[in-house]
């Protein structure tokens, strides 16, 4: 898993930021982000501490092919979501009426 695709040899999926963690997986997560952030206060939680303990921990991934869906993070993206992917999700709702 990467920020940077070209960082990959091939790319499955993206992180969409729905995770569902078991408290097992947390705590390994705590564990590894104490140590890294000592030298690293920016440590993602995705990129870095998922990354780092699916080494010696099992981590699933439920990928949804076509899933529509966009990321908000500002005024721009909110335009982009009600003019364009919200238009395609009512397109796909109909066809399941």
């Amino acid at each position: 898993m990467s920020k940077q695709g070209s960082d990959l040899g091939s790319i499955a999926g993206e992180l969409v930021g729905i995770c569902k963690i078991s408290l097992p997986l947390f705590k390994e997560m705590c564990n590894d982000a104490r140590i890294q952030q000592v030298s690293n206060p920016k440590y993602c939680y995705e990129t870095g501490c998922l990354v780092s303990v699916a080494d010696s921990y099992p981590i699933h991934c439920h990928k949804i092919d076509n899933l529509l869906w966009t990321e908000i993070d500002n005024a721009t993206h909110l335009r982009r979501a009600y003019d364009l992917i919200y238009p395609r999700i009512q397109e796909v709702d109909e066809t399941f009426v």
